[in-house]
């Protein structure tokens, strides 16, 4: 008889023991890491969020690029996501594991390599810089060699850069405007511009932010500072 009430008993906290696991799954998480054999690849700025009623959405920054339905298996611990939109997934589940309430790692095999992504725990959904670089920007200072090369690159004094959150790009120089196309690439602070009239060739920038109001872009010996602007200029 006592045996029959232990197993009763175990039978019973199966289903809470499992509702557990699934809690610790859901919310929103951040991509901090990511490893393909012996390489990182990190995304920057990818997020998951993983809701109760076993919908999931996730994206690159303000970016969402996928959402879905995710099947949690927490005899295996296994993570399923079922994708509504997006890329099918080829590789099937991850093994789930914890380091601690804040920290989740998914681990399976693609294409031969094993992959790990380290997953942390946040409040909000993150800004990626090519959330940041959108705005108007006004071109505050030029270095080259380390030195002032403000005349160089802004001679007229009122140079500034529209950069569209439809990813066009605007140019605005003491000749005019010049367009193009800008990016930035989804592993790397780097900002590529294509010119439409091919007067010049493919433009790209190492960029970085001093808080979201200071965008810097380096490339060769050159550096430029440029601040955000909350209007156009007259």
């Amino acid at each position: 008889m006592k045996r029959i009430k232990t197993t009763v008993f175990i039978l019973i906290l199966l289903p809470f023991l499992a509702s557990e696991t699934n809690a610790q799954v859901i919310g929103l998480w951040e991509v901090t890491k990511v490893t393909v054999g012996s390489q990182e690849r990190t995304p920057i700025a990818r997020w998951s969020k993983i809701n109760p009623d076993q919908t999931y959405e996730s994206g690159n920054g303000w970016l969402q690029n996928s959402d879905g339905a995710w099947e949690f298996d927490s005899d295996k611990m296994e993570l399923t996501m079922v994708p509504k939109t997006g890329y099918d997934d080829p590789f099937g589940p991850f093994k789930v594991s914890f380091i601690d309430e804040n920290v989740m790692t998914w681990k399976r095999v693609e294409e031969g390599e094993e992959v790990t992504v380290y997953n942390q725990r946040i409040e909000m959904v993150p800004k990626s810089p090519s959330d940041l670089v959108t705005g108007i920007w006004d071109l505050s200072s030029a270095e080259r060699n380390g030195k002032d090369a403000l005349e160089e690159f802004d001679p007229s004094g009122n140079r500034f850069v529209f950069l569209r959150p439809d990813h066009l790009f605007r140019d605005f120089t003491k000749d005019g405007r010049v367009s193009g196309i800008w990016k930035v690439d989804a592993h790397r602070p780097v900002l590529d511009i294509l010119y439409y009239d091919d007067s010049k060739p493919l433009d790209y920038w190492a960029i970085s932010f001093v808080e979201e109001n200071t965008m810097v872009w380096e490339r060769d010996e050159i550096k430029l500072t440029f601040s955000r602007l909350r209007s156009f200029p007259e």
